[in-house]
């Protein structure tokens, strides 16, 4: 329940917390790019919770059983997390991969619309400092 709360619970809330006051900022501002930002961080928000929760829920079914009483109960329960934990724990080290691929897409279109300007921008930063 612990891993439960500090693992998953309290870094959704922050995150979720904290985007919201982005998006709040990101209104109120003129940005011309706003909704795609928008789409942006509502991605970030589910996958985070996409990547985390079926490991946490297992982590639920593995909490149940140790408190179920023996019975057929306890025995599908213990099936249940003995053949989900490899799965959904690969699931959730995978996310720490998501946000860069998330950005790298947002961030692919900027590229291919500025185009050369772009470029030149990049390579004048590189060499001259």
């Amino acid at each position: 329940m612990l891993e439960l709360v500090l693992g998953f619970l309290i870094p959704y809330t922050v995150i979720v917390v904290s985007y919201i006051c982005i998006l709040r900022q990101l209104r109120q501002t003129k940005f011309r790019r706003r909704i795609r930002s928008e789409k942006l961080i509502l991605a970030i928000v589910l996958t985070f919770c996409l990547f985390w929760l079926p490991y946490h829920l297992v982590n639920m079914v593995q909490v149940t059983w140790a408190l179920c009483p023996k019975g057929q109960v306890k025995e599908t329960l213990n099936l249940i997390w003995h053949k989900s934990r490899a799965v959904t724990s690969a699931i959730a080290f995978i996310s720490s991969s998501a946000n860069p691929v998330l950005y790298f897409f947002a961030g692919k279109s900027y590229i291919r619309r500025e185009g050369l300007a772009f470029m030149q921008w990049w390579r004048q930063s590189i060499f001259v400092g």
